[in-house]
Order: C-alpha cells, then structure tokens, then sequence
C-alpha cells in the first residue's frame, strides 16, 4: 500500500546527507498540511540549509529600518555559516552581550572612535542569535524572550558607557540625568512596541508600518549612538536619543488609539 495516499500511515524518514543545497524540499507557499509539516521535519535530518533559510527568513517579525539595509548583511551570513556547529542561539545571544558589556566599557574609558564602530558591530551581531535559530527551524518563546532581555541590557550598557564618557571628556551640565532619561525613553520605546503587539492582538499586522514601528527602533538609536560615540559627542547624542524616543512613544500611542478605535 503506497503511504502517500494513505494518511493513516505515517511517511518513512532516512538520515541521508544532501550535499547540494540548491535543492529546495520545502513548499513555496508556507501552508499548515501534511506536506508543510513533512518538510519542516525532513530539513531537521536533511543537509538543506539553504532551502531551510528561504523558509524560515520569511516567519520573521518587524525588522527595523536598519536591520533590513545593513544589520541582516552580516548576520544571516554568520547564521549560515554557524547552522552546522554545535553552537546554539542562546550562547550567541551570551556572546553578545559579553561584547556589548566590553563595548560600554571601551566607551566609558574614552575610545570613542573603536567604541562607536563596536557599538554598531554590536547592533549586528545582535541579529545572529535570531537568525541561526530561524535557519535550524528552532525558534522558540524562550528563545524569543531570552534575546529580547539580552538586547535591553546590551543597549543599557551602551548607554552607560556614554553617559559616563559624557560625565569625564566633555563639559556640559547633567550629562547623568541625560543618560538616565536616554536609557528609560529606550526602554519605553521597546515596551510600547509589546504592548501594542499584545492589545491588538491579530489585528497587527505582520510587518508594521516602518513610519509607526521603524522610528527610534533599537537598532536606529544604536546607529545614532555609534555615530555619536565616534565624534565623541555622546551627551548631544543622548539628547537626540531621548528626544526621538519620547516622540516614536507618543506617535506609537496614538496609532494605537487609531487603530484599536477603527477595529472596535
């Protein structure tokens, strides 16, 4: 009896290495059937990562501006090339905010310049996590949660070094209440996105307007910062972080108010 008319009989699986990866198994369309479900499960035993990737790229949430143009340049191809080691999502989320730990710290005691370029390097590799466990087909709510924690710290760091930066080289007043406000308007910025997100509920769509979602994203105000940190102007830097974080928050609140009213 062929299994493959019958669905009462399960498909056999073999472990058999592919070495070519421009052979594609999966389904163009992302359905929710049998053959979506066989292909998922077969790139878990079969060497297909590039067919794994055109999948699982696509399941991604909002990306930032950033992200998308330049960020994504580096990680996917990190993603890639780490796909087949032992080395998992949750560790390189780790390894990041160690290096954005030493970034804060190579910032905090005055090199501007290589601690502006490890600050954008940083909001590059912050996507590698993501990314690796989207090629393996193994995202997870954990996973999920974990890099979301990872990157508040990571940016805190960042910001603390800038402030502190602020505090020894330059001369302006309050360069700590200026850090304190940057670091709560980001936070903010991140928290009004998952509350959106939780209120609308399906309502959101899956690839938010970039004019609502993309300004002052994370991986926009790392940009700025990295710019700033470079001229060695962080207390002017946090000021214009603070600022565009504040309006992105009011902007945000009131496409919620649009959109939660039209939906009603």
């Amino acid at each position: 009896m062929n299994s493959a008319h019958n669905p009462a009989i399960a498909p056999m699986t073999f472990h058999i290495p592919i070495s070519n990866p421009s052979i594609n198994f999966l389904p163009k369309s992302r359905g929710s059937g049998a053959a979506s479900i066989v292909a998922r499960r077969a790139c878990q035993w079969l060497d297909c990562p590039t067919a794994a990737t055109q999948l699982t790229m696509q399941d991604m949430q909002y990306d930032g501006i950033i992200s998308r143009q330049l960020n994504r340049r580096l990680s996917r191809p990190v993603a890639r090339a780490l796909a087949n080691t032992a080395i998992g999502p949750n560790l390189v989320t780790s390894l990041v905010l160690l290096f954005a730990l030493a970034t804060g710290a190579m910032v905090a005691a005055g090199w501007s310049i290589a601690g502006g370029v490890a600050v954008q390097l940083t909001s590059m590799l912050e996507g590698v996590g993501g990314d690796l466990s989207r090629v393996r087909s193994a995202t997870t709510r954990f996973g999920e949660v974990i890099d979301g924690i990872a990157g508040r710290y990571a940016e805190a760091a960042i910001l603390a070094g800038m402030t502190i930066y602020a505090v020894r080289f330059e001369t302006l007043p309050r360069p700590e209440v200026a850090g304190v406000l940057a670091l709560g308007a980001a936070l903010t910025v991140s928290y009004s996105y998952a509350r959106i997100e939780a209120s609308l509920g399906k309502k959101l769509t899956a690839r938010p307007p970039d004019l609502v979602f993309g300004l002052a994203s994370q991986d926009v105000r790392l940009l700025i910062a990295a710019i700033g940190t470079v001229v060695g102007q962080c207390y002017w830097t946090l000021v214009v972080l603070t600022t565009i974080s504040t309006l992105t928050i009011v902007w945000r609140l009131a496409y919620l108010r649009r959109v939660a009213s039209a939906t009603s």
